[in-house]
């Protein structure tokens, strides 16, 4: 391998994609590979340098590898380019989620997938994040795709002595697909049956989703809960690592998954998690039997639930235990040395 190259759509600080790409670019460079990342939107705030891939030319011997998340306008130069690719499929967001609020971002989730299919056949090794992902890749092409799970920075943390307040956190863009209102709509029958609880949405207001935002907090009035649920936005790694520690309960309400990433920081961080499984999710390839399933969005019923993982000690102990040993089976060394040993296969 002359060079390690990553290719993405878009990087920016905090998103779960960038967070894996500044890993492998950090470990190729201490395997004594010489590093590039290329992304054609570059946001503010990185630790690590990204060029535009317009006027990069690829060397023989490099290796190049795609993380495709969604439409690209490079993608026509790069399958041309005479080297060995790899891609790494992150998922697509179904385009029916944003369609309600914005159909720009929703032709370009179209346009991916469609541009997924013909671009496949370019691409010498396949790799997915999770089962589910590699399930759809292989529908596509009809051979094997290998799986390799999503990078993600250890955190460390500390558990704070639970206050008489009840925190439930939820970590994710505001968009459509992750379930925010049925989450909102949970919360509500959750604080109808106990006392002194808050819902904290952890995550940026996803650009082009101003009229979902509006949609969500006219939500939260109709049901007279403003004083109890709160958005953060867009949070430093500091700022986040704060969140999981006075949390009491992680819940995701999301429809749609590829891999998820915050289920395993909560997991990390002591907190049991209640998720809604759907079958366009990975949820279930993530939290393996580690946390409590719900596959009917029956808000009511859930919320029954909810309100006993916070009171049923017994049950948070089991809850957190498996979290934790979920959590460990991720091994960041073993993923890495896996992925470069399939990586260095194509060269």
């Amino acid at each position: 391998m002359k060079r390690f190259v990553q290719i993405a759509s878009g990087v920016s600080p905090g998103d779960a994609i960038t967070n894996e790409i500044e890993i492998l670019y950090r470990y190729a460079l201490q395997s004594g590979l010489r590093a590039i990342v290329l992304a054609e939107h570059i946001g503010s705030g990185l630790s690590f340098p990204v060029d535009q891939p317009d006027y990069f030319t690829p060397d023989e011997g490099d290796v190049i590898l795609f993380h495709y998340s969604i439409s690209s306008r490079t993608i026509e130069k790069i399958i041309a380019w005479p080297v060995k690719l790899a891609i790494k499929y992150h998922n697509i967001t179904p385009a029916s989620y944003f369609e309600p609020y914005n159909l720009i971002i929703a032709g370009r989730l179209k346009r991916g997938r469609n541009e997924l299919k013909n671009i496949l056949p370019y691409f010498h090794l396949h790799i997915a994040d999770s089962r589910f992902n590699a399930r759809e890749l292989e529908s596509f092409i009809g051979d094997k795709v290998y799986v390799s799970p999503v990078l993600f920075p250890v955190r460390t943390m500390h558990r704070k002595a639970r206050s008489i307040c009840r925190n439930i956190l939820f970590v994710g863009r505001v968009v459509p697909n992750k379930g925010i209102a049925d989450l909102i709509k949970i919360f509500y029958f959750m604080q109808r049956q106990s006392e002194h609880l808050l819902l904290t949405i952890c995550g940026g207001i996803f650009p082009g989703m101003e009229l979902y935002f509006e949609e969500l907090i006219n939500l939260i009035q109709a049901l007279g809960i403003s004083q109890k649920v709160r958005f953060t936005g867009y949070v430093s790694e500091e700022e986040l690592n704060a969140e999981y520690e006075k949390a009491d309960l992680f819940i995701s309400a999301s429809y749609h998954e590829g891999f998820c990433v915050p289920v395993l920081e909560a997991m990390q961080a002591g907190l049991p998690v209640l998720a809604y499984v759907s079958e366009e999710s990975a949820m279930k390839d993530t939290t393996g039997d580690a946390a409590v399933l719900f596959h009917k969005m029956h808000h009511e019923t859930v919320a029954e639930m909810a309100v006993i993982m916070l009171e049923d000690t017994s049950l948070r102990e089991i809850l957190i235990q498996k979290g934790l040993a979920r959590f460990r089976s991720f091994h960041q060394q073993n993923v890495l040395e896996n992925l470069f040993f399939m990586l260095q296969s194509i060269t």
